[in-house]
């Protein structure tokens, strides 16, 4: 979703979000999938609402339409769009997960290894997510050795979809001895033990860890948003 939207109408918001995935795929075509990523910007009836407009674009995903810790307002989303949802990137245990899956809420799950409790939990969450043919679309933000991790957990799953990868974390490449390998979209399952890549100290040294706070997000009025 767009920097800026909490202080627009929510007319505006749906109307310059369908403008612009409009503009994405008439520019690409329908030989590549688009998902729309909402960060969790919009109340219930305005997540449906955009929904239905985005429709005959073809959506592989339609991510975090609202705070995920909603069951009960992600429930009434879902009943009521036909696009297929994906959230979870928050949820830390099986137990939220579950209670996503057994609703019905949500077609691709965005589990965390780094945040759900590891591989161990995370097996286990796409274990629940394959008996009711809901696919795994792991959340990942990180370096590459994360990266790394992620493709291991990726090619271990049946109901594994697609991943989340930014080349902009490649900067830190030379922190690992063998960094992620892309090849035509796809990303290469390395043959090496282990995660495949092993950290050089001595570079990640150069990166030291800097506190960081994150500013919250506010309307027009000043009011927080979320």
């Amino acid at each position: 979703f767009f920097r800026g939207c909490e202080k627009f109408t929510p007319t505006k918001v749906v109307g310059d979000a369908v403008a612009i995935v409009a503009a994405i795929r008439d520019a690409v075509g329908y030989e590549i999938d688009l998902g729309v990523e909402i960060h969790r910007n919009l109340r219930p009836e305005e997540a449906v609402i955009l929904a239905h407009e985005l429709l005959p674009f073809r959506m592989l995903y339609y991510e975090d339409p609202l705070a995920p810790e909603s069951v009960e307002a992600m429930e009434y989303v879902a009943q009521r769009i036909h696009l297929p949802i994906a959230t979870g990137e928050r949820f830390y245990n099986i137990y939220q997960f579950k209670e996503l899956i057994d609703r019905k809420t949500v077609s691709l799950i965005r589990s965390d290894p780094s945040l759900a409790g590891g591989f161990t939990q995370c097996k286990k969450i796409a274990g629940m997510a394959e008996a009711a043919f809901v696919g795994v679309f792991p959340h990942l933000m990180g370096s590459p050795l994360n990266i790394s991790a992620f493709v291991q957990f990726d090619a271990s799953i049946p109901n594994y979809v697609l991943m989340e990868s930014y080349t902009s974390s490649d900067i830190f490449n030379d922190i690992v001895d063998h960094p992620p390998l892309r090849d035509g979209g796809y990303i290469v399952v390395p043959d090496r033990p282990g995660l495949g890549a092993q950290i050089d100290e001595s570079k990640l040294a150069q990166y030291p860890y800097k506190p960081k706070r994150i500013p919250g997000v506010y309307g027009a009025d000043g009011s927080v948003a979320h």
